[in-house]
C-alpha cells in the first residue's frame, strides 16, 4: 500500500487488509445516486406536476430546492468530516439521502416533496465532500490519478445518463411506480453503499484538534444564499430587481467571511492557508469557469434537442451518448500523460473541448433542424475526451498539497465551486440563448441560437486553456526534489 506523505497527518483507523479499491467502488456509487438526483427529476416534474396538482412555483423548487440546500451545506459538510471523521459523515450523509428518498417516493403533496428535496439536498451536503476527501487520504500519491480518473467517468456517465434513466423508469412505470421510481430506486442503492463503505472505507479525521466555526458557518450560508438562490431562481422569475440586490449583496457578505475567517485564531470553517498553495487557488479557478462551461453547454444542448428539435428524453439522453463514453476514455489515459506533460495536458484537454464546441457549430450548421445522432456524434466524443483530460488531472493538482487535516474542507470548497461554477454558467449562458432564440422559437431560431452559445462556450474553454499557466507545472508529488 502506498505510504501518507508527511504532509499529509491525519488520524486513520488500521487497515482491514488492503480493501482500498472495494471501498471506492462503494463511494462513488453513492456518488451516483447524488449526480442522478440532481438531473433526473426535471425529466419528471410534467407528471409530477400532474399527479399532485403542483403549481408552476411547486415544480421550481421540487427542482431549484435540491441544488440550493446542497450547495450551502457542502462547506459544512467537508469541515465536519475533518473534525468527526470523514466516514462517519459519509454514511450519515448517505442515510440521511435513502431516507429521505424514501420520502420523496412517498410524498403525497408538493409540500411534503419540496422538503424531502430539502433534506436530500443537506444530506448530500454531507455525504459528498467526504468521496474527494476520503480519496485523498486514502491513496498514495501515485494512486491518486487513477482513482481521480474513475471518479471524474463515474460523474460524466451519471450526469449524461440521469435524463435517460429518469424517463425509462417514468415512461416504463416499474411496478406501478410512475415518477416516484426514480427516488425510490436510491433505496437499494444507497444501502449497498452503506454497507460496503462500513466493511471496506476506514475512518479517517484531522490530527488537530478542531472545533465547529458556528459565526462561520452562519456568515458562509448567507453568503452563499445570496450568490446562488438568485442565480438559480432568477431565470425562470425573469430577474427581478431583487436578485440583482441579493447578488449585490453576496459580494460584502463573501468579504466578510473571508476577513473573519482570517482573523479567527481558533478553528476556520475554511481554512485560509490553502488560498497560499498555488495548485489549489489555480485549480478551484479553472474547475469554477470549466464547470460554468460545460454544464451550460449540457443545458442547452438538452433544450435545443428537446425543445427546439422535439426530440424525446431518451432519444436526447442517446444523441448526448458519445460524451459520456469519451470522457473515461480521457480520463484513462490523463494520468499517463500528466507524468510526461505536466499541466499541458489540461491546457489540451481544454482545447479539445473548444475544438469539439467548433465541431457540433459546423455540424448543427451543415444539417440545421435536421441534426441528429450521427452529425453530432463525433464532436461529442472529442468533447468528452477532452473533458477527462482536464477534470481528472485537476483534482490532483488542486488536492496534491492539501494537508491530510484540511482534506474535508478542500473537498468541500472545491464542491462548492462547481456549484457556483454550474449555476452561474446556466444562468448567464441561458439569458443568452434564450434572447437569441426569440419569441417565435422555432426550430430555425433554435438552431441560430446553439450556434452562437456554442461559440461562446467555445470561447470558454480557450480562456481556461490560458489560465492552465496559473497551475505549477506538475503536481507537487511529481515535482523534482530540490
Amino acid at each position: 500500500m502506498a505510504q501518507q506523505s508527511a504532509k499529509d497527518r491525519t488520524v486513520q483507523e488500521p487497515p482491514l487488509r488492503d480493501r482500498r479499491w472495494l471501498g471506492l467502488f462503494f463511494l462513488l456509487l453513492a456518488g451516483v445516486m447524488d449526480l442522478v438526483d440532481a438531473t433526473v427529476v426535471n425529466i419528471a416534474l410534467p407528471v409530477v406536476r400532474q399527479d399532485l396538482s403542483a403549481s408552476y412555483a411547486d415544480m421550481q423548487w421540487i427542482s431549484s430546492g435540491y441544488a440550493l440546500a446542497f450547495a450551502l451545506t457542502l462547506v459544512i459538510g467537508g469541515r465536519l468530516g475533518d473534525i468527526a471523521g470523514r466516514r462517519r459523515l459519509f454514511l450519515i450523509g448517505a442515510a440521511g439521502f435513502v431516507v429521505a428518498s424514501l420520502l420523496c417516493g412517498l410524498a403525497p403533496a408538493p409540500e411534503a416533496l419540496i422538503a424531502a428535496r430539502l433534506l436530500q439536498g443537506i444530506m448530500a451536503g454531507a455525504m459528498v465532500p467526504q468521496i474527494l476527501a476520503i480519496m485523498t487520504v486514502t491513496f498514495g500519491p501515485e494512486e491518486r490519478g487513477k482513482a481521480f480518473a474513475l471518479f471524474a467517468g463515474m460523474a460524466t456517465l451519471a450526469t449524461v445518463g440521469g435524463p435517460p434513466l429518469g424517463a425509462f423508469l417514468t415512461e416504463a412505470d416499474v411496478l406501478g411506480l410512475g415518477w416516484r421510481a426514480i427516488f425510490l430506486v436510491n433505496l437499494p442503492l444507497g444501502l449497498v453503499a452503506i454497507a460496503g463503505a462500513v466493511a471496506c472505507v476506514r475512518e479517517s479525521r484531522s490530527s488537530q484538534r478542531l472545533g465547529l466555526d458556528w459565526i462561520g458557518m452562519i456568515i458562509a450560508t448567507v453568503a452563499v444564499f445570496l450568490l446562488l438562490f438568485p442565480l438559480v431562481q432568477g431565470r425562470e422569475l425573469g430577474w427581478p430587481a431583487w436578485t440583482f440586490a441579493a447578488l449585490a449583496a453576496a459580494v460584502p457578505a463573501l468579504i466578510g467571511f473571508v476577513l473573519y475567517e482570517r482573523r479567527r485564531t481558533g478553528s476556520a470553517l475554511v481554512e485560509m492557508s490553502l488560498f497560499q498553495v498555488r495548485s489549489f487557488v489555480g485549480g478551484i479557478l479553472i474547475y469554477l469557469i470549466f464547470m460554468a462551461g460545460i454544464i451550460a453547454f449540457y443545458f442547452v444542448l438538452m433544450v435545443h434537442l428537446q425543445v427546439g428539435l422535439g426530440f424525446t428524453v431518451l432519444a436526447a439522453g442517446l444523441t448526448i451518448l458519445p460524451f459520456a463514453i469519451g470522457t473515461p476514455v480521457g480520463a484513462g489515459i490523463a494520468p499517463g500523460l500528466i507524468a510526461k506533460l505536466g499541466r499541458n495536458v489540461i491546457r489540451a484537454g481544454a482545447i479539445l473541448v473548444a475544438l469539439a464546441m467548433g465541431g457540433l457549430i459546423l455540424a448543427v450548421s451543415a444539417a440545421g433542424p435536421d441534426v441528429g445522432f450521427w452529425h453530432l456524434a463525433p464532436a461529442l466524443l472529442l468533447g468528452g475526451v477532452g473533458m477527462g483530460m482536464v477534470v481528472t488531472p485537476l483534482f490532483d493538482f488542486v488536492l496534491s498539497e492539501v494537508p491530510g487535516e484540511h482534506a474535508g474542507s478542500a473537498s468541500g470548497v472545491l464542491n462548492a465551486f462547481q456549484q457556483i461554477g454550474a449555476a452561474t454558467g446556466v444562468a448567464v449562458i441561458g439569458v443568452v440563448f434564450f434572447s437569441l432564440v426569440g419569441a417565435r422559437a422555432t426550430a430555425e431560431t433554435f438552431t441560430g441560437a446553439i450556434q452562437w452559445t456554442l461559440a461562446i462556450q467555445a470561447v470558454i474553454f480557450l480562456v481556461v486553456a490560458g489560465l492552465v499557466a496559473l497551475l505549477p507545472h506538475r503536481p507537487a508529488y511529481q515535482e523534482p526534489a530540490p
